[in-house]
C-alpha cells in the first residue's frame, strides 16, 4: 500500500517538531536520571516513530526509533550501556536531520 503524497509532504514537515520533541525528552530524561516516568516517554515516543517511519516508507528512521525503544525497554544495567544509549539517540537524530532534508517535489 502505498502513502499518498499529500500525507508524506505532511510527514517529512513535522520532522522538525518531531526533532524538538525527541530533544525535550532527551533533556528530561537526562535531568531526571533517567526515571521511569521519563524513559516510559521516550519509550512511547519511540515506538510511535517506529510504526509511523515504517509506514510512510522512511525505513531507516522505523528502524533508528525501534532500536532506541528496544534498547530503553531493556534498561539501562551495563556500565557500557550509557554510551549504547547515546549512539542509539544520535542515530535517531541522524534520521530524523534525514527526514526533514527529504527533497518535497
Amino acid at each position: 500500500m502505498s502513502v499518498p503524497r499529500e500525507l508524506r509532504i505532511m510527514y517529512v514537515r513535522s520532522a522538525p517538531d518531531k526533532l524538538s520533541t525527541l530533544a525535550a525528552l532527551r533533556n528530561a530524561a537526562e535531568q531526571k536520571t533517567w526515571d521511569e516516568e521519563s524513559t516510559d516517554a521516550l519509550i512511547a515516543f519511540s515506538h510511535r516513530l517506529a510504526g509511523s517511519g515504517g509506514s510512510y516508507g522512511f525505513t531507516r528512521l522505523g528502524d533508528a526509533a525501534r532500536a532506541l525503544e528496544g534498547f530503553l525497554k531493556e534498561g539501562i544495567t551495563l556500565p557500557g550501556d550509557a554510551g549504547n544509549l547515546q549512539q542509539y539517540l544520535a542515530n535517531l537524530e541522524l534520521e530524523l536531520r534525514s527526514l526533514a532534508a527529504t527533497p518535497l517535489d
